[in-house]
């Protein structure tokens, strides 16, 4: 078996939701983030790196 390891950047993901003064949703919030993968199966769900990063 090999160790298939790979990351998918800037994941927009649904975090909760806005409501309104009924107390009806509104829309979602969402953020991006950074999905860690590994043998098929989700390892890590960390915070997007939005550092940019300067190239020599």
């Amino acid at each position: 078996m090999t160790n298939n390891k790979y990351s998918l950047k800037n994941v927009l993901l649904e975090i909760g939701f806005d409501y309104n003064n009924e107390g009806e949703v509104i829309k979602t919030k969402t953020e991006l983030f950074t999905i860690e993968i590994e043998n098929d199966k989700i390892k890590n769900i960390l915070p997007n790196n939005q550092k940019k990063h300067k190239r020599n």
